[in-house]
């Protein structure tokens, strides 16, 4: 079944955002080699947060492709 433009504009966004947390974890990772390792560590936890946020933006925006999640008009 298609997909109204709203719906499909809320999946694209998704998918961007999930990219955005994704890029900004491997620059981190990038980042955090160059630190002291009592400060990686902190950094460490931030990258985790970023992808686990990204995991869960990507499965949302596969329940929108689904047909799981649409814009209400």
């Amino acid at each position: 079944m298609p997909r109204d433009r709203s719906t499909e504009e809320v999946r694209v966004t998704l998918a961007e955002l999930s990219f955005q947390d994704e890029a900004a974890a491997l620059v981190l990772e990038r980042a955090a080699l160059e630190l002291p390792d009592r400060l990686s560590g902190e950094v460490t936890e931030v990258i985790e947060i970023l992808r686990r946020q990204a995991a869960t933006l990507r499965s949302l925006a596969e329940r929108v492709q689904e047909g799981g999640i649409a814009v209400l008009q």
